[in-house]
């Protein structure tokens, strides 16, 4: 890698210009992306925490259910209610983050737009296919992304840019909420425009992975992944878990899709369900461990914490949302890595011809509820051991090798994004200097 990185700095130049050093040296390259993936993995920390917070809500209002308590449906609402703001929240710490003066307005204004955004394109897909507001529609962090940072970029604008009193009486930051909207709801209907054509792309994928047999589930368990920041895993799942195939129970009901037939009896069904605990159970806790020990000492308290709840998320509850972000915000090369794994889970499930399904996620509690309906359940166990123990040798070594880090707010990622270039990686080219004194000004 660094052979490349050497031949890009001393390619040769074209004809007639001046051969001279560049501005940056290869490792000033990395350390720019550093630089920049701990910026947005601080600016992250607070959607992130909320979004444990949120999985971690769900997870007791299920096992409530379970138990009978009064109280499960309100506090399950509470948390997907925080779910589904996550890309407010981010619009927010993006504008809090990036900001300096006028925080509270750019505060207000990120949010206002990030929630324009979100309504207008959850109706633009109702409206378009016809079926009302259409629960699938999720975008994952992208809205709160496009909303915050488009928020950020008018705001310099406004300070740096626009000097004539009559436009700066118009556009400034006391008014740029009013000029925001109309930017918002075209930034929504173009994401439900650009949503409707994924999903027909998708629904098409999802015909053909049944069909494929074990190379359609490795696909499928990789495209999962890969799709989850996006927020289009769920058409997939949708597809597959709800919708096909079809089983008849003895009393003559007919229930559809992989999971309602699973739980119904169907002996042939939990092919799309089963690869999921490996992944969930051990290969995720793995990678999050290894994150942990690979970050130390610089992942103290509030990020420690939070690697350790999500890990507690996936593990208890089979859910991974915090953590992919976590994988992602590490390093996109691991989350590239890690959507291989959850392919190979699901590749060597169906190899083993294990069967198995969950009524609300593939953690502990459904694993180990259903463990009577399930087909070879223990190979499961097999193939996390497996997986988790690759996984964290991988995370191990390339985060050690590449010194990546957990997201953190700490002094480490302050000083990492304000450091400024050393002197001795640039040869400034200057001017001979004058023979003449220099005469300092009078005070």
């Amino acid at each position: 890698m660094m052979s490349i990185f050497s031949w890009i700095s001393f390619r040769k130049k074209p004809s007639g210009e001046e051969a001279r050093p560049l501005d940056l040296e290869p490792a000033d390259h990395l350390s720019r992306y550093r630089r920049r993936l701990a910026q947005l993995g601080s600016i992250a920390l607070l959607p992130l925490n909320v979004l444990t917070l949120a999985s971690l809500m769900l997870i007791l209002a299920d096992t409530m259910q379970r138990m009978g308590l009064h109280g499960a449906a309100v506090l399950f609402e509470s948390g997907q209610v925080l779910t589904r703001l996550i890309p407010l929240v981010l619009a927010v710490s993006l504008a809090n983050s990036l900001i300096v003066h006028e925080k509270g307005l750019a505060v207000l204004t990120a949010a206002l737009s990030s929630l324009t955004w979100l309504t207008t394109a959850s109706a633009s897909v109702g409206a378009l296919s016809g079926s009302g507001e259409y629960a699938l529609f999720n975008l994952g962090w992208l809205p709160g992304f496009a909303a915050g940072y488009l928020t950020v970029a008018l705001y310099r604008v406004t300070e740096r840019h626009i000097r004539a009193p009559r436009l700066a009486a118009l556009v400034n930051p006391r008014t740029l909420v009013l000029w925001l909207q109309p930017l918002a709801v075209l930034g929504g209907f173009l994401s439900a425009l650009a949503w409707l054509a994924a999903r027909t792309g998708l629904l098409r994928l999802a015909q053909w992975i049944p069909e494929a047999g074990a190379q359609g589930l490795l696909v499928y368990g990789i495209c999962n992944r890969l799709l989850l920041p996006l927020g289009l895993h769920h058409i997939l799942d949708d597809a597959l878990w709800q919708h096909w195939g079809q089983f008849t129970t003895q009393n003559g009901t007919l229930v559809t899709g992989d999971i309602a037939r699973f739980l119904a009896g169907d002996p042939t069904a939990g092919r799309f369900g089963a690869g999921f605990y490996p992944l969930m159970l051990l290969v995720v806790p793995a990678l999050l461990l290894a994150i942990f020990l690979a970050s130390r000492p610089r992942s103290q308290g509030q990020p420690a914490l939070l690697v350790l709840a999500a890990a507690a998320a996936a593990l208890l509850g089979g859910l991974t949302d915090a953590a992919d972000w976590l994988i992602l915000l590490v390093s996109p090369f691991l989350y590239l890595f890690y959507a291989l794994l959850a392919g190979l889970s699901l590749l060597l499930a169906s190899q083993l011809q294990i069967l198995h399904g969950f009524s609300f996620s593939a953690g502990l509690a459904d694993f180990l509820s259903f463990w009577p309906l399930a087909t070879r359940p223990v190979w499961l166990l097999v193939i996390g051991v497996v997986l988790a123990v690759i996984g964290f040798a991988v995370f191990m070594l390339m985060m050690r090798w590449f010194d990546w880090s957990s997201p953190s707010s700490g002094q480490e990622q302050a000083s990492l994004i304000r450091r400024p270039r050393p002197v001795e990686q640039v040869e400034v080219m200057t001017e001979p200097a004058s023979e003449e004194p220099v005469q300092e000004a009078d005070p």
